[in-house]
């Protein structure tokens, strides 16, 4: 009852943050509503690990990053921080509530190239429906998904518009590396990727609902890729049954 008033409270509250010092100290525009309750807190190094670890690992100079389910930025910032000026990150978030944050961020940090598109990657170009969660709007989710069981219900449906990755590469640069949380909709957005699977060869990073693990996980496998738990970063430890997040390293 507690948490769910807290989180009631929450909501249209903005705070600004700064980013870890490796990244910079940059200004970072972060809500509870939209990270959950764990945004209260005052420093932001032990929010999400597992991120920062990615970017510290797998990021280079020069990048272009492709972060699918954007949130508040807390793994697309230090990410465009690490790519610098010669790299760029595309931020894809259907959320409008989340992109102004997102934009407020970016405008924040103007030497850093950071892209946003309000839409949601699925297997298709079009218009779906698109559930904005009851509790933090980091379990939004795509109405043909199967979503998160902690969404605490749903607050409102809306119309979004959805674009398949592979056709997007015709319209920005080539990912180096993509991110993928997308609350269920994971297996839409490989089916939709397969071109930069087979020809571009990025570096996958995807959350994963066990609903989906074994098709996520044979789509990745025909193109050839390697696949580890993300959880154990920096160690690389190689698996063939479900994890909830994984790397994927394409064939050298």
């Amino acid at each position: 009852m507690l948490r769910s008033l807290l989180e009631k409270w929450s909501r249209g509250v903005v705070l600004k943050k700064k980013l870890p010092a490796e990244f910079g100290n940059r200004t970072i525009f972060v809500s509870p509503e939209g990270g959950g309750l764990r945004y209260w807190k005052p420093r932001l190094e032990a929010i999400d690990p597992m991120l920062t670890q990615a970017v510290r690992q797998f990021i280079r100079p020069g990048d272009t990053v492709w972060d699918v389910g954007g949130n508040l930025g807390f793994f697309a910032f230090p990410a465009a921080a690490k790519a610098g000026s010669g790299g760029r990150v595309v931020v894809f978030e259907p959320d409008l509530f989340l992109a102004h944050l997102l934009r407020k961020t970016a405008d924040a940090n103007p030497d850093l190239n950071v892209d946003i598109l309000t839409l949601a990657a699925s297997d298709r170009q079009g218009i779906a429906q698109f559930n904005i969660a009851e509790r933090a709007r980091s379990t939004n989710f795509l109405a043909e998904a199967s979503g998160s069981t902690q969404t605490g219900g749903v607050r409102q449906t809306l119309l979004v518009p959805i674009a398949s990755l592979d056709f997007l590469l015709h319209q920005i640069p080539a990912p180096k590396f993509v991110k993928i949380d997308v609350e269920g909709a994971e297996k839409l957005v490989l089916e939709g990727m397969q071109q930069i699977l087979r020809d571009v060869r990025p570096v996958v990073m995807c959350e994963v609902f066990k609903t989906n693990w074994e098709v996520i996980f044979t789509n990745l496998r025909f193109h050839g890729y390697r696949v580890f738990d993300a959880n154990q970063l920096p160690e690389m430890v190689e698996v063939k049954s479900a994890v909830d997040n994984l790397i994927a390293l394409p064939p050298s």
